[in-house]
């Protein structure tokens, strides 16, 4: 069996091409009208495509509308308040951020130059399970890369290491305490 991603205006009935044709997909989600199962509401979807948006003058002002009632651009400025008393302070080249020496680790945001002070930001724990992932992936794939770690992984080569480990004084102990008389 072979795999088919067909697509059509749902208005005109032509087929489309995802690469070249413009064509707006859509999803009523909540329209109390649409939903007739409780258990398993539906879900309309469609395609229009761009000759039947502009043939229609008021399906065009609707989709205008919807296009413009999105969310704007995320815009953030990070300012270091102390700029007028500190002597390290650097003009930024990057847009949004007033001195060079603001720097991220984790949560947290504060000065390379290692004055007091940081501020934590709200991390969505999600995204930071993703990153940790994706920092682990990357971390594995370059220790597999270097031949004299890659023999670490080998469980044979790991249980010959263990074997010359260092043992804990107690354990030492214990076995020199073996040989000697019992106290009474």
């Amino acid at each position: 069996m072979g795999k088919i991603d067909e697509h059509w205006c749902n208005s005109c009935k032509h087929s489309l091409d995802k690469g070249k044709d413009k064509y707006v997909e859509f999803e009523l989600v909540n329209d109390p009208s649409i939903i007739k199962d409780k258990k398993k509401p539906k879900k309309p979807k469609g395609i229009i495509c761009q000759q039947c948006i502009n043939k229609d003058p008021q399906l065009k002002s609707a989709l205008e509308l919807m296009v413009k009632a999105g969310n704007p651009n995320f815009n953030l400025n990070i300012s270091c308040l102390s700029k007028g008393e500190c002597e390290n302070y650097e003009q930024s080249k990057q847009s949004g951020i007033n001195c060079l020496h603001i720097a991220i680790l984790g949560d947290k945001v504060y000065c390379k130059r290692s004055h007091p002070g940081i501020m934590h930001l709200p991390q969505e724990k999600a995204e930071v399970e993703r990153l940790n992932r994706v920092l682990l992936n990357e971390y594995l794939r370059n220790l597999v890369k270097n031949p004299r770690l890659k023999e670490l992984v080998d469980m044979s080569t790991f249980e010959k290491l263990l074997q010359n480990a260092y043992t804990p004084p107690s354990t030492v102990i214990e076995e020199q305490h073996e040989h000697l008389p019992k106290q009474p």
